[in-house]
């Protein structure tokens, strides 16, 4: 049966309890046993106790039988033990009063010159045991005290039965106090008492912290885990919370003060929503629900829950009550708080910082490493997607809750930030941290996805962090700025030793290892922004040395074996998420031109184009923030990083794909925008993200809880610059480089993604004409060059616009017509004839069968519809709710057709009326003459007057107005039912008889469709046509009722 304890108990068994760290970590029995005595030392003194007394009642019995008269001699020699109670009092007493106050006074000593003490002494409590050693001492002292007192009163056999108790009990003592003293000066020693806070934590504080928490986390969403289910959603809804507390009735339970919540019988809870379901489904209710809003209120209060629009039934919350139970809370020891024994290694590394202490601060940074690496380890496991999972990573179970991962890297960063402040007397302090998250990137054997990003982007902290000091240190001298370019050399070598000899070495690389790939995408990524960074601060030292990291990247990366790969492929389109695309698929065969598929080959290539990508769109960043810096500074930058060149070049140069006209700038464009993965754009989110992230970097401080306007940053943000860059490179007329032709016209893209390019395109020309009124200052060239870069520009753009087009065009004219698309449509266009048959005036009709010969024909057209919609092969964008204007243009013609046929029905009778008031009169006369009667009228004066009656209160005419949800509908005379005609040059009004109206019935084509859909063109060459909707209609109508006409023809006086 599914408990709370019973999931939780699930939980570690999966996971903790199976770490292979975590089973060699574990206590030996003895070891166990110790901590448990000493953990719980007031029960275990009385258990062992009381044991001792009965063992001395046992004895006591064995000395009366007669297998002691058997072995007299033996035993005879026993008595002698009678004189040595003394000497055993004597002896536990001097272990008690001396041996003890002065081991606990040296460890107090030891324990006060460490910041950690509030953590080291609890665990030295425990696992040495002198708190149960020295009561189990005390003890035995009050025993054979309590002896000397009664030995009047007891025979010699007896009290002996005491004596050899007492040495038994001593010798356990004896036992314990020697391994108090062994432990004692295991503490003492700085490794062995790191090792063994090390087993506490991973034995005792993981467990006990880790359970706590998952507690929270299923408390808060046990409905999500499957625990508490929901029998019908539609008539019970399990929910979390609600923000409207209207019609909510709290489920509450009165507590202990200092109890907590300690169990849940989800069974029951089960039970219980089982029953009140089917009880409300009796009852006919429906959208209710039952807010899981379980938590303390006060301190005897407690909330079990709340439900909405519904009480829980007496019985059903008697059990509902019965499934929640409580104990009193646990007191949890600072050695049993995860956190707190981090702290116990981090304390240390922030006195080293405070005393200037170089020595002491390697030491302690290498501990906490040690320390963190283990304890991550020991929490790792595989979770049920098959993927790296931690711990650590487990939060408090809160809506804001932090992680245990999280709440370390704020200790970790205010180090790192302690240690900057460090550079102006020792750089080592900052060089140390540096490989701080690269040691524990290293060091671990498993990692999360979210661990490998994070220790990443918290080495690239430094990088800000750095450049944060300096840009606001005001005592800056000689020595200041020398240990600064000290420390910004030593940190561009370790950053660009992530590439080769942390992440993974190109010697050893796995090309199928999804998180290999993860951390290179991730440290591009953050090496592209310290440059960003860099410019935030405006410091252009930094901005050349993160460009020179950015573009030395990738030979870092790779090993060049796939430079003659890169003239075989065409890679052109290719990004780092099509490098999960199976190797049987078509795409490769397009990408490799139908040659072997490498994944090395392609894994390279994609980081090849991810670096060409970052580096273009920071170089466009760079463009819009340039008054960060100067001038002359941003357009070497912009350069340096467009063609691949090194701000500190080294005698070994890189052989970097670099931007030497536009053509190959709106080639990297199309493929920021991953037209041809249009449905997912996971590509395109991606340097989305990016460029957000460079924006957030030049946001000021924010105050929680307001609310803030603003645009977000992304690729669209950036077409000014992309267009001023490509304006700078045209000095010529260019054009798209052959392989993007090869690619845009290859199965990589549709007609529609191609659509989609002309339009991004032809809309940079309008943001260019714009430019002027906008007042853009462009930087990259003078206004002398402008009118001749433009029309160069334009010119360009134009025959790209046009190539792809009339390429567009070609497969469209080229393609037949998609016989399922118009099957497709036929199906729409029928869907509109189920669903007006409730309308007016179809339903004064009742629908039938007809036999063909009754049936009229008739046609709707939409005339100039684009062929490519319904080509055969090509992938168009979908019209915007064409469903829906498809079905309203049908709805619209067939009630057109059929009021017109009710206007050409035999008139019995004209009445002329010169005002209104007549005309109404006249009107309110017949209609009680008329069986069922409706009026359909036409005139403009009449609808306007009879509409008007809705608001106006003082009308006379007799009109009621009913919940009629029908467009046509306007009021009711009486009992009449008063419609519109619709059409604007009829100006008369019809009564007629709904008993008129027989039967409508339409005639059904193939795959019972109403309608037969037909695409007719002009010319073969054309790209629109007519797209008929053919239909048969047939309606019969009774000519035994009179239909009534009314004129208004008002005559003028003058």
């Amino acid at each position: 049966m599914q408990t709370l304890k019973n999931r939780i108990e699930k939980e570690l068994k999966e996971s903790l309890y199976k770490n292979e760290i975590y089973q060699k970590t574990k206590w030996s029995a003895l070891e166990k046993n110790i901590i448990l005595w000493s953990t719980k030392y007031r029960k275990y003194t009385l258990l062992v106790t009381l044991y001792f007394v009965l063992m001395c009642w046992f004895i006591s019995l064995l000395i009366k039988l007669e297998l002691t008269q058997s072995y007299s001699d033996f035993f005879t020699s026993w008595m002698k033990l009678i004189e040595w109670q003394g000497i055993f009092l004597g002896a536990q007493l001097t272990i008690v009063c001396v041996v003890y106050p002065l081991v606990i006074s040296f460890i107090s000593i030891f324990s006060n010159q460490k910041t950690s003490n509030s953590v080291i002494f609890p665990i030295y409590k425990k696992y040495s045991g002198f708190m149960f050693a020295g009561l189990s001492g005390l003890a035995l002292s009050v025993f054979i005290l309590i002896s000397f007192f009664i030995r009047a009163v007891l025979d010699d056999s007896i009290y002996l039965a005491f004596c050899i108790t007492s040495a038994i009990w001593l010798v356990f003592n004896i036992f314990l106090t020697a391994w108090f003293f062994s432990k004692t000066f295991l503490i003492m020693n700085d490794k062995s008492r790191e090792e063994i806070v090390l087993r506490f934590s991973i034995q005792e504080a993981c467990r006990i912290d880790i359970s706590k928490r998952l507690k929270n986390n299923i408390i808060k969403n046990a409905h999500q885990y499957g625990l508490i289910k929901e029998c019908d959603e539609k008539i019970l809804k399990i929910s979390r919370f609600s923000w409207d507390d209207s019609d909510v009735y709290p489920i509450k339970k009165k507590i202990r003060v200092k109890y907590e919540l300690s169990d849940i019988r989800f069974y029951l809870i089960n039970f219980v929503i089982y029953l009140q379901t089917n009880y409300l489904k009796f009852r006919k209710k429906q959208d209710l629900e039952l807010i899981l809003d379980i938590g303390e209120v006060k301190d005897d209060v407690y909330s079990l829950g709340k439900t909405k629009r519904f009480r829980l039934l007496t019985c059903l919350r008697f059990f509902y009550n019965y499934s929640f139970l409580f104990s009193k809370s646990l007191v949890v020891e600072n050695d049993e708080d995860l956190l707190k024994l981090f702290k116990n290694f981090i304390d240390p590394i922030h006195l080293s910082l405070r005393d200037n202490d170089i020595r002491a601060f390697k030491e302690a940074i290498e501990n906490l490493t040690h320390y963190h690496v283990n304890v991550s380890s020991a929490l790792s496991f595989v979770n049920d997607n098959k993927r790296n999972d931690n711990w650590l990573l487990l939060t408090d179970g809160a809506i804001f809750g932090r992680s245990y991962f999280n709440q370390l890297l704020i200790e970790y960063f205010i180090i790192s930030k302690e240690s900057v402040f460090k550079i102006i007397d020792n750089t080592e302090f900052y060089n140390e941290i540096l490989y701080f998250h690269k040691r524990l990137y290293g060091y671990k054997s498993s990692l999360t996805d979210e661990e490998i990003k994070t220790h990443i982007e918290q080495n690239y902290n430094l990088w800000e962090v750095l450049l944060e000091w300096y840009a606001f240190e005001v005592n800056r001298d000689p020595r200041t700025n020398k240990n600064y370019e000290e420390i910004l050399n030593k940190f561009v070598g370790s950053w660009e030793s992530w590439t080769q000899y942390y992440i993974e070495p190109r010697s050893k690389r796995d090309y199928t290892n999804e998180q290999t790939l993860l951390a290179f995408k991730t440290h591009l990524q953050f090496t592209a922004k310290t440059i960003v960074a860099a410019l935030s601060f405006k410091n252009p030292q930094a901005v050349g040395w993160g460009i020179d990291m950015l573009n030395h990247w990738f030979e870092k990366f790779t090993n060049g074996s796939t430079v003659q790969d890169s003239y075989l492929w065409n890679s052109t389109a290719l990004n780092i998420f099509m490098i999960h695309i199976s190797e049987s698929d078509p795409i490769w065969a397009t990408i490799n031109n139908s040659g072997k598929y490498s994944r090395g080959t392609a894994y390279a290539l994609a980081f090849q184009n991810y670096h060409l990508d970052l580096r273009v769109i920071t170089a466009c960043y760079l463009l819009k923030k340039n008054n960060n810096l100067s001038l002359d500074v941003v357009k070497e930058m912009i350069d340096a990083l467009l063609k691949g060149q090194r701000i500190h070049p080294t005698s070994i140069s890189d052989s970097l794909e670099s931007i030497s006209n536009a053509g190959e700038l709106v080639g990297a464009y199309i493929r920021h925008r991953n037209y041809s993965q249009s449905k997912e754009s996971l590509y395109e989110s991606l340097l989305n993200q990016i460029v957000e992230s460079y924006g957030n970097l030049f946001k000021g401080q924010l105050i929680t809880g307001r609310t803030y306007m603003g645009a977000v940053e992304g690729l669209n943000s950036l077409n000014d610059n992309y267009i001023e860059i490509a304006l700078s490179l045209s000095q010529n007329q260019w054009d798209l480089p052959p392989k993007w032709y090869q690619a845009l016209s290859s199965n990589l893209y549709t007609t529609a993604d191609i659509d989609s390019i002309l339009v991004d395109l032809e809309s940079w020309i309008l943001t260019l004409n714009t430019w002027q009124e906008r007042n853009y200052e462009y930087i990259l060239f003078g206004e002398d060059l402008f009118p001749r870069l433009k029309e160069n520009f334009i010119l360009s753009i134009d025959n790209i616009v046009k190539k792809l087009r009339d390429q567009n065009n070609k497969i469209i004219i080229d393609a037949s017509v998609n016989r399922n698309k118009i099957v497709a449509l036929a199906k729409i266009s029928s869907s509109a004839i189920q669903e007006i048959k409730k309308l007016y005036p179809f339903n004064f009709f009742n629908f039938t069968e007809k036999s063909v010969s009754d049936f009229q024909l008739g046609s709707f057209t939409f005339e100039n519809y684009e062929k490519k919609y319904i080509a055969d092969g090509v992938a168009s964008q979908a019209v915007i709710n064409e469903n829906e204007w498809i079905k309203n243009a049908i709805s619209r013609h067939l009630k057109n057709s059929i009021l017109y046929r009710i206007l050409q029905l035999p008139i019995t009778h004209t009445y002329s009326s010169t005002s209104m008031e007549e005309l109404l009169k006249t009107t309110a006369m017949q209609i009680s003459e008329i069986e069922e009667p409706i009026l359909l009228v036409g005139n403009q004066e009449l609808k306007k007057i009879l509409r008007r009656c809705r608001w106006d209160n003082n009308a006379v005419i007799p009109v009621h107005f009913e919940n009629i949800s029908d467009s046509g509908y306007i009021c009711h005379i009486d009992e009449c039912e008063v419609y519109d005609l619709f059409f604007d040059d009829i100006d008369y009004i019809i009564l007629i008889s709904k008993s008129v109206f027989e039967s409508l019935s339409f005639y059904q084509y193939e795959k019972s469709e109403f309608f037969d859909v037909v695409f007719e063109q002009r010319n073969q060459n054309d790209l629109v046509g007519d797209l008929v909707f053919k239909y048969q209609m047939a309606l019969k109508f009774s000519e035994k009722f009179k239909i009534l006409r009314f004129n208004l023809n008002i005559v003028n006086e003058d």
